[in-house]
């Protein structure tokens, strides 16, 4: 948990980094780091009050964690509330290994109390079970309510969850240029039974999970199971803006002298990818991939 305005992460040798804005007063992270002290991938679950992490579990290429949050947290497309900003429920999010949240649900409580997820374990075939307190007169978990606490008195809960259907985007690659069709996105399945299908907004007859040779734009995906349960993930590409180039000379004074000059202004935002290849310094590197939108490649 953090309460900085922005939270950097970065690996051991300092090469690789993330910087994260704080939404607001307490936020929970989870950071991955390789076998050599590299960050992999950093992600951020907070809203505008306080939100506690307290435990996670893995489990194949499933990541649970639980904690606890105060008036709203949004977990990919589950928007998770409370009746207040003083009350704190607990939470339980789903997140794939490359750090991308799949879902999220809440045990909500009643009153002013904070309702903590303390731990959490996950079995062979992803059901979570999640134990904490609570101090609200009641609190309900899925379409059961549990009443009869005395308000702000501490109790124990044990909860099993089985996730219901689920996706999330684990590729996305922006067009390189300005008006490019060649970005991707790749969408995969949890918590459902194969064979899977999949519909395309963009193309109808697309039946995979990975759609290419894509613009910039919002793209919509209906993922569908063997028992036709349905989940439908929207994931949006972005292009870098468009280059203009603008020349300005001074002619040489007398003959024969080298006293002229070319000077080139470039506009348009460069990219933050790729990383340099070997031996080049990244941002020759991005001047080579955005100055090639336009021109032939620099020698």
């Amino acid at each position: 948990n953090y309460t900085s305005t922005d939270l950097v992460a970065e690996s051991f040798d300092g090469n690789h980094k993330t910087d994260i804005v704080n939404a607001g007063l307490f936020d929970s992270y989870i950071a991955k780091y390789n076998r050599s002290g590299v960050l992999q991938w950093f992600l951020s679950i907070g809203g505008t009050n306080d939100d506690f992490y307290r435990d996670f579990d893995i489990k194949g290429d499933v990541i649970y964690t639980t904690g606890y949050f105060s008036n709203t947290i949004i977990i990919n497309n589950d928007t998770l509330t409370t009746t207040s900003g003083s009350n704190q429920d607990v939470f339980l999010a789903a997140l794939n290994n490359i750090g991308n949240p799949i879902s999220g649900i809440s045990i909500k409580g009643t009153g002013n109390y904070t309702d903590v997820g303390s731990t959490i374990f996950t079995d062979f075939d992803l059901t979570a079970y999640v134990s904490g307190t609570y101090k609200s007169a009641s609190i309900q978990i899925g379409d059961s309510v549990h009443s009869g606490n005395v308000a702000n008195t501490e109790n124990f809960f044990v909860a099993t969850y089985a996730h219901p259907f689920a996706a999330a985007f684990t590729e996305k690659i922006n067009p390189v240029c300005n008006g490019d069709n060649n970005g991707r996105l790749t969408v995969t399945p949890y918590f459902g039974i194969p064979p899977y299908s999949y519909q395309w907004s963009h193309n109808a007859g697309l039946n995979n999970a990975t759609a290419s040779n894509l613009a910039a734009g919002n793209y919509h995906v209906t993922v569908t199971d063997s028992r036709d349960s349905v989940t439908v993930q929207t994931g949006a590409l972005t292009q870098p803006l468009s280059i203009g180039l603008a020349f300005s000379n001074t002619n040489a004074l007398c003959y024969n002298e080298n006293s002229g000059s070319i000077d080139l202004s470039v506009s348009g935002a460069l990219p933050l990818t790729p990383m340099p290849g070997p031996g080049e310094p990244a941002l020759i590197q991005m001047l080579r991939i955005r100055l090639a939108c336009t021109l032939a490649p620099l020698p």
